[in-house]
């Protein structure tokens, strides 16, 4: 199993908005006003993977202004060098 962790200092996350940020279009209206060319569907592509590899993704931020962490978790296959 990895472990992932992406800390900004960006500009945070409302708390009632964490789970929006993974489903489909899921575009906060703050972050659609800082970025207005991706369409919402990079998290959502993104957990589809990490759940496909029996992993876990998720969100945490303390609000608006104070950054986030996003992390994941995934199963990925172990191989010895010794195998062909």
């Amino acid at each position: 199993m990895i472990s992932v962790y992406v800390l900004d200092d960006g500009i945070g996350i409302a708390p009632k908005d964490t789970d929006r940020l993974f489903s489909r279009f899921g575009k906060l209206h703050r972050t659609a006003e800082l970025n207005n060319e991706g369409i919402g569907l990079g998290l959502t592509i993104v957990k589809q993977i990490v759940e496909a590899s029996e992993g876990t993704i998720g969100v945490f931020s303390e609000g608006k202004g104070k950054g986030s962490m996003f992390y994941f978790t995934m199963k990925l296959p172990v191989f010895n060098a010794n195998d062909e």
